[in-house]
């Protein structure tokens, strides 16, 4: 019984500090710019000197949760012009109604945005579903790219167990159930999360997105398929990065077949959630980005 009273306390403790967190970092968005990208209503910011570095964020999250509150926009702008976007269907940008205003027309918004700012070439860094559009954007605009990142994704077939896992989401969030699948999808090993840690993150991807938007973003994500041979024909240098413990790590060893001009570094010990933290993956994406 005491243990069980202590499991409720915790569980309370957890999710009134991340309400408090997340209530921070929805009304202390850093605001910058907007653009009208095919009709929807785009939001990004730009930082720094340098040469422009375009950073996408991950699914049901924001710019600014991925790459501001964890320093890294504070470090890359030193070197780099930084241009942070919200993408469609996220943040402080616009949330179409129809599935087919997402998929590939989410990789359309970068160079829609490069067209906007008037930048012939770019660097390119993504993270988790962001790293997925990176790796579409090298394989279809590869005039507009001087060098990418992709973090925490790698190679997918539109049939693949992970995009299977995807649609159960989708079910998920249209049926009211939550983040649930995708919870699982992530844990280390793919072992049944606790229920706390379901809740948590039902309720803070619950406070930061609209579930219909993110359903429907997540309908269209097998338009982000690459083929074997994009892949073998690639001339962009990348580097992709990934979490010993996370389980997308799998389709970036299977990235290290197809994918050529490319390096690849797994950081021993990091998940999904944990491989952007601390300075490494910075370091790491750093270097790379400055070499000439």
């Amino acid at each position: 019984m005491k243990i069980l009273f202590l499991s409720v306390l915790l569980l309370i403790i957890l999710i009134s500090i991340t309400f408090c967190v997340i209530l921070f970092l929805l009304k202390y968005r850093v605001r910058g710019y907007f653009f009208d990208s095919n009709g929807c209503k785009i939001h990004y910011c730009i930082e720094g000197n340098g040469p422009p570095l375009i950073l996408i964020h991950g699914y049901a999250v924001n710019a600014d949760i991925n790459w501001r509150w964890n320093g890294l926009i504070r470090k890359l702008r030193k070197y780099f012009t930084t241009i942070s976007i919200d993408l469609r269907g996220h943040g402080l940008s616009e949330k179409p109604t129809k599935p087919d205003s997402y998929g590939i027309e989410m990789a359309k918004d970068i160079v829609r945005l490069m067209d906007h700012l008037k930048i012939q070439k770019a660097y390119i860094m993504g993270y988790s579903m962001g790293g997925f559009i990176t790796l579409k954007l090298i394989t279809m605009y590869p005039e507009r790219i001087i060098k990418a990142v992709v973090g925490g994704a790698g190679f997918e077939k539109a049939d693949g167990d992970n995009v299977r896992i995807l649609m159960e989401l989708v079910q998920s969030l249209e049926t009211g159930k939550g983040y649930a699948p995708l919870t699982k999808a992530l844990e280390p090993g793919r072992q049944a999360p606790p229920a706390w840690k379901i809740k948590l993150l039902d309720f803070g991807l619950g406070m930061l997105s609209e579930s219909q938007a993110m359903a429907n973003v997540m309908k269209q994500f097998p338009e982000m398929e690459v083929s074997e041979e994009q892949l073998k024909n690639n001339m962009i240098p990348v580097l992709a990065i990934v979490g010993t413990n996370d389980p997308l790590k799998v389709g970036v060893v299977e990235l290290e077949k197809y994918l050529s001009n490319a390096r690849f570094v797994y950081l021993e010990g990091r998940d999904h959630m944990t491989a952007m933290t601390g300075n490494k993956f910075c370091n790491l994406a750093l270097e790379f980005l400055k070499e000439n």
